[in-house]
């Protein structure tokens, strides 16, 4: 899962750069390229909170999956604190991106 984000991640630099040279050269005044350079900002939050979301909601649901519907009879405790402890990365990843995710939606419908 962690190798999952990071590959988004990653795939989301080069866009970055590409935008930000297109934006270097049509630059018109300091004042309206910070704007512009905000707007991607927030905009590269967004999309990478979506991600996360999404993310740690295929990661929830198929940890809950793994403990209400076992495919092993014997399950050992090790097992079950496994299980417990990747339920609670996965709905840390989506409690945390979510709040992100709107605080950044309501600056972007300020604009």
């Amino acid at each position: 899962m962690g190798g999952l984000i990071l590959i988004g991640i990653l795939a989301l630099i080069p866009i970055t750069i590409i935008v930000a040279i297109i934006l270097l050269v049509t630059k018109k005044s300091q004042e309206s390229f910070q704007k512009k350079i905000d707007t991607i900002y927030t905009y590269m939050v967004l999309l990478i909170s979506l991600v996360l979301v999404i993310v740690g909601i295929v990661a929830l649901v198929t940890s809950l999956t793994d403990l209400l519907l076992p495919t092993d009879i014997n399950i050992t405790q090790r097992d079950l604190n496994e299980m417990y402890s990747q339920i609670m990365g996965a709905a840390g990843i989506v409690v945390v991106s979510i709040p992100l995710f709107f605080i950044h939606q309501r600056r972007i419908n300020k604009k």
